[in-house]
């Protein structure tokens, strides 16, 4: 009995920090079509980069796995857990089902800096089945040499100036 006690106790230690920054990100919207680096920009006006991607059925791909799924009477994922194990964060995740795609933000402040996991589900989506999730970051805006030229030319002429 004690041991029974001992290994629950253990098991809850271990699943408790995963479960409790295990959320679905935050909302941003559902967009027709279908998810690419060129249509986030366009439809949030974010510059994000592809890590990964899963077409069902298969359950991983590299570094992106789903798990704890849930499925509708024809066989279609509706729901489950999300989990990348690459070296990158996950700052934007995006489910496909139908024609649409719902895309989800995950900020440090959301998940407890354990953004790399989280619940996805279709319910925005129709409850269609999934076609695909897909895993993005940020990218990084690094300005072009020759802009970093030309405002370095107008500060020094605005300073000869006075």
């Amino acid at each position: 009995m004690l041991r029974l006690l001992l290994f629950s106790l253990s098991l809850s230690l271990v699943a408790g920090p995963a479960a409790a920054a295990t959320i679905q990100g935050d909302f941003l919207g559902v967009f027709s079509g279908n998810d690419s680096v060129a249509q986030i920009q366009s439809d949030l006006g974010l510059a994000v980069i592809e890590l990964e991607k899963i077409d069902t059925p298969a359950i991983s791909s590299g570094g992106l796995s789903i798990s704890e799924l849930e499925f509708k009477e024809e066989n279609e994922a509706i729901s489950g857990l999300w989990n990348y194990a690459g070296d990158e964060q996950v700052d934007i995740i995006v489910i496909k089902a139908g024609n649409q795609y719902a895309v989800y933000a995950y900020t440090d402040e959301n998940t407890e800096g354990m953004r790399n996991m989280g619940l996805w589900n279709t319910e925005v989506l129709d409850g269609k089945g999934l076609s695909h999730i897909t895993a993005y970051r940020f990218a990084e805006i690094v300005p072009e040499p020759g802009v970093v030229l030309l405002l370095g030319t107008a500060a020094l002429a605005f300073r000869k100036r006075r």
